[in-house]
């Protein structure tokens, strides 16, 4: 049996193709139907828009990332997988 992952951890999100990005707060990144954070933003160009999310906690298992922009558009969007390694 799992109790969860305490999360925490620091993960580099690399989308292409998305709006162009000023601010990390124009981001709003959810693991299933749990909010991130996003730490920091470090590029948000036409090339690529680069951010570190805060994993949040979470069950063992897959999960859809979901990234999306205060300006609209599609959502970008990857799996996740939470493993219990303790």
């Amino acid at each position: 049996p799992s109790s969860g992952l305490s999360g925490n951890v620091l993960l580099t999100v690399v989308l292409s193709g998305f709006p162009l990005t000023y601010s990390k707060s124009d981001l709003t990144v959810n693991f299933g139907e749990t909010n991130a954070r996003v730490k920091q933003l470090l590029s948000g160009n036409s090339e690529q828009t680069k951010v570190i999310v805060i994993v949040p906690s979470g069950q063992p298992g897959i999960v859809t990332v979901t990234v999306s922009h205060s300006a609209g558009g599609n959502p970008a969007s990857f799996d996740f997988e939470y493993i219990d390694d303790r």
